[in-house]
């Protein structure tokens, strides 16, 4: 309810184009997460990952980092760590191909992902 970097928000559906390029005139960001929309200025979880990663990095040294999500909100941070992870919508497909799959469903999918990662390392 205390959003500082983004505003969510509900969109019908068949406007999402539309909306996007008028936000874009404005300088704005239009992301879509599971359920919500996202309006951001300048901001995304991708910046903010980066930002972290390099705190843990120059506090422990080499930090090997994982990001889990399921949605196209969550690629930017993604991108940003060393192996990102996409979750199984509730329909059973993925958000992306572009990264690897965990292979489960929301909190499930993210818990073989994460005892993956660690058993590689």
């Amino acid at each position: 309810m205390k959003r500082e970097f983004d505003e969510a928000f509900v969109l019908e559906e068949g406007s999402e184009r539309r909306l996007g390029t008028e936000m874009r005139k404005l300088g704005l960001k239009h992301l879509k997460g599971g359920r919500l929309h996202h309006a951001m200025m300048g901001h995304d979880k991708g910046k903010a990952v980066k930002r972290l990663i390099g705190i843990f990095r120059k506090e422990f040294g080499d930090v090997n980092s994982i990001g889990l999500g399921d949605s196209p909100n969550d690629f930017e941070m993604l991108r940003a760590v060393d192996k990102g992870y996409l979750a199984r919508k509730k329909s059973g497909e993925y958000a992306s191909r572009e990264f690897a799959r965990a292979n489960g469903e929301g909190p499930a999918g993210w818990n073989m992902a994460v005892k993956g990662f660690v058993k590689m390392r």
